[in-house]
């Protein structure tokens, strides 16, 4: 786990209240909204009372050509708390692709209904919620409108890690496996569809339904792809936009691929390697980086594919290599007898530090044993994966050459491997993606909508600072609040840094953007005060792990 701090930043600028409009009026009824299911949301928050609603809307299967049918999307909204003094909607997309903000939306409401509007910090977002409906577009495929699910009851070939076995056989296993993948996913004659086009075009649709002008949005992660896909789509129809953890927009996925896998090396050298050679002789993993960046590169494939992105530290590191080296020796052990060596072996001369140690090689011996699915998998189900697979592979132009792919895993296994995994495997399947790539819209008409923030956490495992830095200078009208020193991801929630909460909360009630282009809020000398009471706790607990699983 990654500490996080309490930052505070500079005075933000003023800017006008919108006109309150009539509360939802044109055709926003005709969706036949009804009280959200408890199962469908998976939070229980009575304090909504009535105001959560799920509904259902029919849209064009192809905007461009609204002929060709109809689909099903689903809809989730939080009716204004006070609805005579309704301004409008604020849209949210919570990333993935594959996340339902139907999971989301409610524990994000939740929160934000908890607050004060007198808060000096927050408490815009408990006037904004008064004021504005929150509202939610399901992404196409997902539960809430016609699923898109094309690996309920897929068993994947067998194949290793592609970062730690290059050989041939594992290769063409994977090769075999991801063109099969990609065969059964585009069978489905829906596939095509479930793209971030058509999603914009859905929300657009819902924009016109409840008569509201313009969009406000606020995205996280892939959301904010999400979101400037909207904007360059519509820039007439933006009012204002939040990016928290923003992707690259201005390239596609696989360049995404590319850096994260970069991103992910460069933390795993910053929290694991260099404090671990910082101090040999506690974690006896001596002091030379290039043996011990080896070390992880000859890591068993099932312990690297379930280890790798758990090692947050020294002590997570020494751990996963020592059990590595052990099961190299003999990968026929049993979880019992390796138990047994862990809770006698001395991992360092230190005794704290080899008390964590021998914590983290407890989890890790759970997670090589295990057959559960992961928390990700849990929470997003089949149909989230499905769509996660069919909106990347839909919205890129991906290199077609399966040569290509095998040198990319061959040079990311060798350059990065504190970040590579099966990335190549992607890059396969969406190679061999019988359905037709998005046409992208027009970057540059981000650059004429209002002014629009970002918020980002320095350390960033999925939405890296170097790709944020590019979208800022990219846009004149982008301006970014960087928490220096966080790790995190999707980090607008409760526990959240104050400039963060904040900078936010004002942007999103009356559009109020930092004077700087760039506001860097620094460290304090004491962490976030522990004084959330006990459900806020349960809700910034919830957030991010939805955000985490994104």
């Amino acid at each position: 786990m990654r500490p996080q701090h309490a930052f505070f930043c500079a005075m933000l600028g003023a800017a006008t209240l919108p006109t309150p409009v009539a509360a939802s009026t044109s055709h926003a009824d005709d969706i036949g909204w009804r009280a959200c299911d408890p199962e469908e949301t998976g939070w229980n928050a009575p304090a909504l009372k009535a105001r959560l609603q799920c509904g259902t809307m029919r849209v064009p299967l192809d905007h461009s050509h609204p002929a060709e049918g109809e689909v099903d999307v689903g809809l989730i909204r939080v009716l204004a708390g006070d609805p005579l003094r309704r301004m409008g909607s604020v849209f949210f997309n919570f990333g993935g692709p594959g996340g339902n903000p139907r999971r989301f939306l409610p524990v994000m409401a939740d929160w934000w209904n908890t607050l004060e509007a007198s808060d000096p910090v927050a408490g815009s977002l408990r006037t904004l919620a008064d004021r504005y409906d929150l509202v939610a577009v399901v992404p196409r495929g997902l539960a809430g409108g016609r699923v898109y699910d094309c690996l309920a009851g897929r068993t994947a070939g067998p194949f290793n890690d592609l970062s730690v076995d290059a050989s041939d056989a594992n290769w063409a296993a994977a090769t075999h496996d991801a063109v099969a993948l990609a065969g059964d996913c585009g069978m489905d004659p829906f596939s095509p569809w479930v793209n971030t086009a058509q999603h914009v075009h859905d929300m657009e649709f819902a924009r016109r339904l409840f008569g509201d002008a313009p969009l406000n949005f606020y995205g996280t992660s892939y959301g904010t792809w999400v979101g400037a896909w909207y904007a360059a789509t519509y820039p007439d129809h933006v009012g204002r936009m939040l990016f928290d953890s923003t992707m690259d927009v201005t390239r596609y996925f696989h360049d995404a691929v590319y850096t994260q896998v970069m991103d992910v090396h460069e933390l795993f050298l910053a929290d694991a390697v260099g404090p671990a050679l910082a101090a040999p002789e506690t974690y006896g993993l001596g002091s030379d980086e290039a043996v011990l960046l080896q070390r992880v590169r000859t890591m068993p494939a099932r312990a690297h594919e379930r280890w790798l992105r758990t090692i947050g530290g020294p002590a997570d590191l020494a751990a996963a290599v020592t059990l590595a080296d052990w099961l190299g020796v003999d990968s026929r052990v049993d979880q019992a007898t390796l138990g047994r060596r862990i809770a006698s072996h001395a991992f360092s001369p230190d005794p704290d530090t080899n008390a964590r140690i021998r914590e983290a090689a407890g989890h890790l011996l759970s997670a090589y044993f295990s057959e559960l699915p992961s928390a990700v998998d849990a929470l997003l189900g089949t149909d989230g994966r499905s769509v996660h697979l069919a909106v990347v592979c839909n919205d890129t132009p991906w290199i077609r050459e399966a040569a290509y792919w095998r040198a990319f895993a061959r040079h990311m296994a060798a350059a990065y491997p504190g970040g590579s995994s099966n990335e190549a495997h992607l890059g396969l399947t969406c190679a061999n993606w019988p359905g037709r790539d998005n046409v992208r819209p027009d970057m540059s008409r981000l650059g004429s909508i209002p002014d629009f923030l970002m918020i980002q956490a320095e350390f960033d495992p999925a939405t890296s600072l170097a790709n944020a830095r590019r979208v800022l200078a990219t846009y004149d009208n982008a301006h970014m609040v960087l928490a220096r020193g966080l790790h995190g991801h999707g980090i607008l929630n409760p526990s959240a840094p104050a400039c963060v909460l904040s900078a936010a909360a004002g942007y999103l009630l009356d559009g109020r953007v930092p004077k700087a282009k760039l506001t860097s809020c620094e460290p304090s000398s004491a962490p976030i005060p522990r004084s959330l009471d006990t459900p806020t706790r349960l809700i910034d607990a919830q957030l991010k792990r939805l955000f985490k699983a994104s």
